[in-house]
């Protein structure tokens, strides 16, 4: 049942935003934007760091997140749980 809560959150987020154009909404406690990459076959959640870097652009993608933040950066692990996170739910 929670995880088709989760779903029923994550479906409503995409409809608001289909109809009201491009929205920003923290639904986490880490100060990190996140949004939705690929095509209707391959979606993903990806990190926004909010930079003019193209990786930021493009979005940060869990095979990407190396090559983001240098070895040994807290944002590493940060990054791979919670795009874990919202990529299972």
């Amino acid at each position: 049942m929670r995880a088709k809560c989760r779903m029923n959150f994550f479906e409503k987020a995409k409809s608001f935003v289909e109809k009201k154009g491009a929205g920003a909404v923290k639904i986490d406690g880490v100060n990190v934007s996140f949004k939705v990459v690929g095509d209707d076959e391959n979606k993903q959640f990806a990190v926004d760091r909010g930079s003019s870097k193209a990786i930021d652009i493009e979005g940060i993608t869990m095979s990407r997140v190396d090559d983001r933040f240098p070895e040994g950066h807290g944002m590493r692990p940060a990054m791979r749980t919670l795009l874990t996170i919202l990529n299972t739910a």
